[in-house]
């Protein structure tokens, strides 16, 4: 285990929280990334606990900013078909729900991530929207980044395949009832006001009666590149739309 997974493990992060404890959770290693540019460069590496805590952790703090009478437990095992468990008190009945994320993102919008990631260690900034060219191998190689950023259309036409294509993915896999599918993107891309009009597109063309989970929602939550600089708001509002039943 690393210096940085370390950090993360003696958080105990599969621990049952409420939202509260667990945005307080979010908050103080916020600032301890804020505090440590060597802590930063390894938490964008996106590797081992630092993929879970960027992928999962920090959304499920966003996605239950506001719940009462809930408890939430990450799931840190792998294997599972879950990444979150989700307890509601409701009078005399507890209700489970499972949370599964994915991330609106295709395999060349993954490796473009990275390569951001690895413009802004080596300098201290990148364009999260500019146009991204590169030759050579990692160790090697020549990185440009336009600082003209990319057509909105062209932002959200990607976006939009990206997320059908994640859905469509999952939907391949053992869920039930019970799971409620969070598809997960940097808000850099698209504004609140733009939100509902992804979720319109994605379900015209989404055949959601054969979708297996209970529910599907969308959260846009601050964008990595952001969150791991130097500094970020200590309070985030996420811009989310209630989950909603796939059937009926």
């Amino acid at each position: 285990m690393t210096d940085g997974e370390e950090f993360l493990a003696k958080f105990d992060l599969a621990r049952s929280r409420t939202p509260e404890e667990l945005q307080h959770l979010v908050d103080t290693i916020g600032d301890r990334l804020c505090g440590s540019l060597a802590l930063r460069k390894v938490a964008r590496s996106g590797k081992g606990l630092w993929k879970k805590y960027n992928e999962e952790i920090r959304p499920l703090a966003l996605l239950l900013v506001g719940t009462r009478d809930v408890l939430c437990m990450p799931n840190l095992l792998e294997g599972k078909n879950y990444d979150a468990l989700i307890r509601v008190s409701s009078g005399s009945n507890d209700e489970e729900l499972l949370i599964e994320f994915t991330c609106a993102k295709d395999r060349k919008s993954g490796r473009e991530d990275s390569i951001r990631m690895q413009v802004l260690n080596d300098t201290g900034r990148v364009n999260q929207l500019g146009r991204l060219t590169w030759q050579g191998k990692k160790t090697n190689r020549r990185i440009h980044v336009e600082e003209e950023t990319a057509l909105k259309e062209h932002t959200l036409g990607r976006l939009r395949c990206s997320a059908i294509e994640r859905i469509e993915k999952k939907a391949q896999k053992d869920y039930r009832s019970t799971h409620v599918l969070v598809v997960t993107f940097d808000d850099y891309a698209v504004w609140s006001d733009e939100l509902e009009r992804l979720r319109s597109d994605v379900q015209s063309e989404v055949a959601l009666p054969a979708l297996p989970f209970g529910a599907f929602t969308f959260l846009a939550h601050l964008a990595q590149l952001c969150a791991l600089c130097a500094k970020h708001p200590p309070s985030l509002v996420p811009r989310i739309q209630d989950a909603r039943p796939l059937a009926g």
